[in-house]
Formats: C-alpha cells, sequence, structure tokens
C-alpha cells in the first residue's frame, strides 16, 4: 500500500501541473481537496491532522508540526505539479 504522502502525490498528478491550489483555505486546500475527491469523509483539515464528519481525528507527518507532508504543502510555488515534486523527492 502506498503511503499517505504518495497517494497525495498520485493525486495532485492528476491535476495540471501549472494549476495553484491554495494553502490557507482549509476548507478549499489541496489537502481537503484530495481528501474529498479520494472519498475521504473529511469535516476539516488543519496543519498537521484532519477531522472526519464524525469528529475523530486523523494525524498526518506522525502528529509533527512540519513534517514532510506539511512542508511540501506550505513551500512554494503552490502548484499541483510542484506539490506532486516535493511529495517524490
Amino acid at each position: 500500500m502506498k503511503s499517505f504522502d504518495q497517494q497525495v502525490a498520485d493525486w495532485a498528478r492528476t491535476k495540471p501541473a501549472d494549476e495553484a491550489y491554495t494553502y490557507t483555505n482549509s476548507c478549499g486546500c489541496a489537502l481537503h481537496n484530495f481528501l474529498t475527491e479520494t472519498g475521504y469523509p473529511v469535516r476539516h483539515v488543519y496543519a498537521w491532522h484532519w477531522e472526519d464528519l464524525s469528529g475523530n481525528v486523523h494525524w498526518f507527518d506522525g502528529g509533527k508540526m512540519w513534517g514532510p507532508l506539511a512542508s511540501a504543502l506550505i513551500d512554494e510555488p503552490r502548484t499541483f505539479g510542484a506539490l506532486a515534486d516535493r511529495l517524490s523527492a
């Protein structure tokens, strides 16, 4: 099974590489869109975890404040192609 980061990278590659995403809109950011489009029952995304529709918290990056996924999402340029490249490096 692919890691969560690799799943996000694979999903980002399905988007136009030069399409920009917003990091600061927690209900419309790249990670929220990934979770929604791939069937996760997401309510809200935070800097290092997301909350499902039942209120359960799911940590990514092992709960680290600025782990690899969070860093890849916040780094610029904020395009889907660049995000996929950062997650696959």
